[in-house]
């Protein structure tokens, strides 16, 4: 049963998110749970994407607050990188070519914490992981670099604001991924 005291608790950060990473059994499209929202069932938990959520993010083809290219381009650029590579050759191959590898091809240049695929995942799964993991996804977020970038040129310096451009993981701005996961609802 969900209380607005719970329900604030559970909206405000981690604490739950941190639960469902522990304990996740399978992820689903709209679900019972939810009526018929964006669910992600984490066993005794039932993260539900709001309407608002999902508009907020947008999809994977027009993004709102989240942009898979610009995600894509960090995997690129930390993929080239011989500071980054940990004993393995730097990718050698264009950013378009990097786009159409598999997961596994791309995760053989990433090193931690590139550890989860959002390109082959569901829209659920894709929103759960955008929520649960922002040191490998917050570079994916629309307030983490200037508007009108231009995401498919990957000579760009580092684009990316406030984020310490010599770590592997994002450490910059969290606006937008903040307002996110106040738009989550938990249930359960």
């Amino acid at each position: 049963m969900k209380t607005p005291y719970l329900h604030r608790l559970l909206c405000s950060g981690g604490l739950l998110l941190t639960l469902a990473m522990l304990s996740c059994s399978h992820m689903d499209e709209p679900g019972p749970a939810c009526g018929g929202l964006l669910e992600f069932d984490a066993d005794s938990v039932a993260i539900c994407f709001s309407d608002s959520a999902v508009a907020f993010v947008g999809t994977r083809a027009e993004p709102a607050h989240f942009n898979l290219e610009a995600y894509l381009l960090r995997e690129y650029k930390v993929a080239r990188d011989p500071e980054f590579s940990q004993g393995t050759s730097p990718y050698p191959l264009s950013f378009v070519q990097w786009k159409l590898l598999s997961w596994e091809s791309r995760l053989a240049f990433l090193p931690y914490p590139y550890s989860h695929d959002i390109v082959g995942a569901t829209d659920a799964e894709f929103m759960y992981l955008i929520a649960t993991y922002p040191e490998q996804f917050g570079f994916g977020w629309t307030d983490t670099y200037a508007e009108g970038t231009d995401l498919s040129d990957p000579t760009l310096g580092h684009i990316w604001l406030y984020d310490d451009s010599q770590t592997i993981q994002f450490d910059g701005n969290h606006g937008d991924y903040d307002h996110y996961l106040n738009l989550l609802i938990y249930l359960r």
